[in-house]
Protein backbone atom coordinates (compact mmCIF):
# COMPACT_ATOMS: atom_id res chain seq x y z
CA UNK A 1 0.00 0.00 0.00
CA UNK A 2 1.71 3.38 -0.87
CA UNK A 3 1.75 6.41 1.68
CA UNK A 4 -1.06 8.16 -0.76
CA UNK A 5 -3.36 5.06 -0.34
CA UNK A 6 -2.78 5.23 3.20
CA UNK A 7 -3.15 8.94 4.18
CA UNK A 8 -6.56 8.72 2.09
CA UNK A 9 -8.29 6.37 4.99
CA UNK A 10 -10.38 3.26 4.46
CA UNK A 11 -13.05 3.34 1.75
CA UNK A 12 -16.60 4.12 2.70
CA UNK A 13 -18.54 1.39 4.13
CA UNK A 14 -20.82 -0.66 1.59
CA UNK A 15 -22.88 -1.53 4.51
CA UNK A 16 -23.76 0.16 7.51
CA UNK A 17 -26.34 -0.27 9.89
CA UNK A 18 -26.46 2.75 12.79
CA UNK A 19 -28.40 2.43 16.03
CA UNK A 20 -30.70 -0.95 15.05
CA UNK A 21 -33.53 -2.00 17.68
CA UNK A 22 -36.16 -4.21 17.44
CA UNK A 23 -38.61 -6.14 19.70
CA UNK A 24 -41.11 -8.80 19.17
CA UNK A 25 -45.04 -8.75 20.85
CA UNK A 26 -45.12 -12.64 22.23
CA UNK A 27 -48.44 -13.35 24.23
CA UNK A 28 -47.79 -11.08 27.47
CA UNK A 29 -44.83 -9.65 27.16
CA UNK A 30 -42.37 -7.85 25.07
CA UNK A 31 -39.37 -9.72 23.92
CA UNK A 32 -35.98 -7.13 22.92
CA UNK A 33 -34.35 -8.80 20.25
CA UNK A 34 -31.94 -6.55 19.34
CA UNK A 35 -31.16 -3.00 21.29
CA UNK A 36 -28.91 -0.59 19.87
CA UNK A 37 -26.72 -2.23 17.15
CA UNK A 38 -24.51 -1.25 15.08
CA UNK A 39 -21.32 -1.60 12.53
CA UNK A 40 -20.32 -1.14 9.51
CA UNK A 41 -18.71 -3.49 6.82
CA UNK A 42 -16.03 -2.19 3.93
CA UNK A 43 -15.96 -3.42 0.28
CA UNK A 44 -14.45 -6.52 0.04
CA UNK A 45 -14.57 -7.49 3.57
CA UNK A 46 -15.89 -10.71 5.53
CA UNK A 47 -18.06 -10.84 8.77
CA UNK A 48 -19.19 -13.41 10.71
CA UNK A 49 -22.19 -12.99 13.60
CA UNK A 50 -22.24 -15.34 16.07
CA UNK A 51 -23.90 -15.89 19.20
CA UNK A 52 -26.33 -17.98 21.27
CA UNK A 53 -29.83 -19.18 19.91
CA UNK A 54 -32.18 -16.12 20.57
CA UNK A 55 -29.43 -13.31 21.03
CA UNK A 56 -31.49 -12.03 17.38
CA UNK A 57 -28.11 -12.97 14.91
CA UNK A 58 -31.21 -13.80 12.27
CA UNK A 59 -33.79 -10.91 12.72
CA UNK A 60 -30.61 -8.51 11.88
CA UNK A 61 -29.83 -10.06 9.22
CA UNK A 62 -33.72 -10.56 8.08
CA UNK A 63 -33.75 -6.91 8.40
CA UNK A 64 -31.05 -6.32 6.54
CA UNK A 65 -31.49 -8.15 3.79
CA UNK A 66 -34.96 -7.80 2.93
CA UNK A 67 -34.34 -4.05 3.25
CA UNK A 68 -37.01 -2.92 5.31
CA UNK A 69 -37.61 0.42 5.78
CA UNK A 70 -39.25 0.95 9.16
CA UNK A 71 -38.59 3.65 10.90
CA UNK A 72 -38.90 1.67 14.15
CA UNK A 73 -36.38 -0.62 12.79
CA UNK A 74 -33.18 1.60 12.98
CA UNK A 75 -32.08 5.07 12.32
CA UNK A 76 -29.71 4.14 9.27
CA UNK A 77 -29.27 1.53 7.14
CA UNK A 78 -27.67 2.47 4.00
CA UNK A 79 -26.75 -0.67 1.56
CA UNK A 80 -24.41 1.03 -1.23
Amino acid sequence: MSLQEELQGPPPAKLVVDHVSKSFRQKRQTVQALDDISLEVAEGEFIVIVGPSGCGKSTLLDMVWKNRTKAEYWQTINLC
